[in-house]
């Protein structure tokens, strides 16, 4: 059954292939700001002189205003539609990328990355509308996958591009690289957007309520993945530099190789979770995983340095920074054109509450006790909160499963 839900999707929609480009690309921008920061963290702590703690207050920052804004923008989205909405969260990363580009001081980044908060806070529940709209159920696991995907495309191409980048150019023009890019997006999401007036919801005729509004496990589940991963994004290149004495270029790659493993994990976990139907069976799995790969950082010190760190980036890129393919598909799934923007919008604000916690505190931890091994211990407990509750999610599932079969 179809409703008319979106204001400003009518016109055919654009093939599956430029869609899914767009989506991704998209996801890419929104969430972008972080990643090249993160990339660019030893050129941009030795030019501006502040402190680690300081640093993890641009990315706590980043995400609080995610958390505070997502809810009442994701029913915004509901109400003006996923397309139009998507060509603003583009804009609003143009004027980020412009911002940080020029910052002269501390302050001015910490405006530059609450600018991007906005878009960060849009991506998600744009995308998802847009997928609710034009692509029918059973065929939209690929394509939550391939877009998720964009969030560590974008994590791979700052960790692999950036640094060199800024070795040659400075890192403010890597910045501006990035406000170009982002305005060449925009331009292609106008030139192929549908026409207004005529958008049809594509939405099952008996939705699977992985993810409806009432289900309260999947935000916890979300801030506490949030607060993991967000350790691993933000200090995974500065624990390589300072903590292995790896080179900046080589670290810097670190945060590309763990991008690398969350495009394809996103569209994999994706793909197999809309066949078995189970989101709180891959979510145990999916925690478990990031547990041992928090616990590899840890040890790697100790247990034989490069060859250990590689190993855990791979593990985390696969596991924690990978969740929300499986999280957002659920989402849209089991959600029409009218709620899915409010629903995204409820769980990517447990997911960004979870980013704000840790990146400051996990800095402050850092320089006072200059050892980034309690850090890590931390991520590991916190990932095997995330596994038990979605275990406990697993098991209601599966008592009810049991009842209604019987």
């Amino acid at each position: 059954m179809d409703h008319s839900t979106d204001t400003d999707e009518g016109r055919p929609a654009p093939g599956r292939v430029v869609l899914g480009a767009v989506l991704t690309a998209a996801m890419a921008v929104g969430t972008l700001a972080p990643f090249a920061l993160a990339a660019l963290a030893p050129f941009i702590l030795s030019d501006l002189d502040f402190s680690r703690t300081q640093f993890g207050s641009l990315i706590t920052v980043y995400f609080l205003v995610g958390a505070l804004v997502s809810p009442s923008i994701g029913s915004l989205v509901d109400r003006i539609g996923g397309w139009s909405m998507m060509l603003v969260l583009i804009l609003i990363s143009v004027a980020s990328f412009l911002v940080m580009a020029g910052v002269p001081s501390y302050l001015w980044l910490l405006v530059a990355m609450s600018v991007a908060g906005l878009a960060n806070a849009l991506v998600n529940p744009t995308t998802n509308h847009v997928i609710g709209a034009h692509v029918t159920p059973g065929r939209r696991g690929v394509i939550v996958g391939v877009k998720q995907s964009g969030v560590q495309a974008g994590a791979a191409l700052s960790g692999l591009a950036l640094p060199a980048l800024a070795v040659l150019l400075g890192w403010r023009p890597s910045l501006l690289v990035c406000a170009v890019a982002a305005g060449l997006l925009a331009v292609i999401a106008w030139l192929v957007r549908p026409a207004p007036h005529r958008a049809r919801s594509v939405v099952a005729r008996e939705p699977v309520r992985w993810a409806g509004p009432g289900v309260r496990w999947l935000v916890v589940y979300a801030f506490l993945m949030g607060a993991g991963v967000a350790v691993a994004n933000t200090y995974v290149v500065l624990f390589a530099h300072e903590g292995l004495a790896m080179s900046e270029a080589w670290a810097g790659r670190t945060l590309g190789v763990l991008g690398a493993a969350s495009v394809v994990a996103r569209i994999v976990w994706a793909r197999r979770t809309e066949r078995t139907a189970n989101p709180s069976g891959a979510l145990v799995q999916i925690a478990g995983i990031a547990a041992v790969s928090s616990a590899l950082f840890w040890l790697a010190p100790v247990l034989g340095g490069e060859a250990v760190l590689w190993a855990a980036v791979v593990l985390v890129g696969a596991s924690a920074a990978a969740w929300n393919s499986v999280g957002m598909l659920a989402v849209i799934d089991g959600n029409d054109g009218t709620t899915m923007g409010r629903v995204s919008g409820n769980v990517l604000a447990g997911f960004f509450a979870g980013n704000v916690v840790s990146p400051a505190a996990v800095g402050a931890l850092v320089d006072r006790t200059d050892d980034y091994g309690p850090a890590w211990a931390l991520t590991v407990v916190i990932f095997v909160a995330a596994g038990v509750v979605a275990s406990r999610e697993q098991r209601r599932v599966r008592r009810v499963a049991r009842a209604v079969t019987t």
